[in-house]
């Protein structure tokens, strides 16, 4: 009440300066989802319906209609995981359901803004997973029985090609050369688990990490690479977990 801090409104991005925490603009866009944020603007995804995503530049207090796709962020994840940043270009998968099954389509456009372009369609999917490298972008490819596997798209030509094939990956990472990724093993056993694989032939690392988890469990929905190793968040949003990486 004294004005000390500044709470969050519905439907608005708040711009904050870094060094002094002062609120420099509010945003309002309906139903913000996820955003990449650059040192002057911000790339904005959000819901403005149930079909369709739509692609926001946030700069200097003003907001810039970029494009819309078709397919949402929708899902028991992190929408941030439909978003990957490689070689200054924003790569941003969606989930799109049409009379002929799901597939998820990934598109790109520049942290600036500018045309969207897409890159490949994987049918018979319906997670908005993704990560990249300077060359392709790793899509997870979870079909409705929950079987799963990871493939890999050609930024060059979009082409789609298998890569790994495993139980349920829920979150996806590069880091130090490999793609990192949690994945849940509904088995006797059960857990869920963190490892890697060669971007290239798509071998596994011969060891996993068993994560914990709470008591009230929730999968490993958000994987961020970082100087220092790995942050898994998990647990329903409450437990965050860093992993160091040799």
């Amino acid at each position: 009440g004294d004005g000390s801090k500044v709470l969050p409104e519905q439907n608005t991005v708040e711009q904050f300066n870094a060094t002094t925490g002062r609120l420099m603009h509010i945003y309002r866009v309906l139903d913000p989802r996820a955003l990449v944020a650059n040192p002057t603007s911000a790339l904005l995804m959000s819901a403005p319906n149930q079909e369709d995503t739509a692609i926001t530049l946030l700069a200097a207090g003003t907001t810039k209609a970029v494009g819309n796709v078709p397919g949402g962020l929708q899902g028991a994840f992190s929408p941030a995981q439909a978003l990957a940043v490689c070689a200054n270009e924003v790569y941003l998968t969606v989930s799109n359901a049409t009379t002929s099954g799901a597939n998820v389509v990934t598109y790109s456009v520049r942290p600036t803004g500018g045309p969207v372009r897409e890159i490949a369609s994987v049918p018979n999917d319906f997670l908005p997973v993704t990560t990249c490298d300077s060359t392709d972008v790793f899509v997870a490819a979870v079909t409705a029985n929950g079987q799963g596997s990871i493939v890999r798209v050609s930024i060059a030509n979009g082409s789609v090609s298998s890569l790994w094939a495993g139980p349920n990956p829920s979150a996806l990472a590069f880091l130090s050369g490999r793609v990192w990724l949690t994945y849940v093993a509904y088995s006797s056993s059960g857990g869920s688990y963190l490892t890697s694989i060669d971007p290239v032939t798509g071998a596994a690392s011969p060891t996993r990490t068993l994560l914990p988890a709470p008591p009230n469990r929730g999968d490993p929905y958000l994987l961020i690479p970082g100087g220092s190793g790995l942050w898994v968040q998990t647990g329903v949003g409450n437990l965050m977990l860093h992993i160091a990486v040799g």
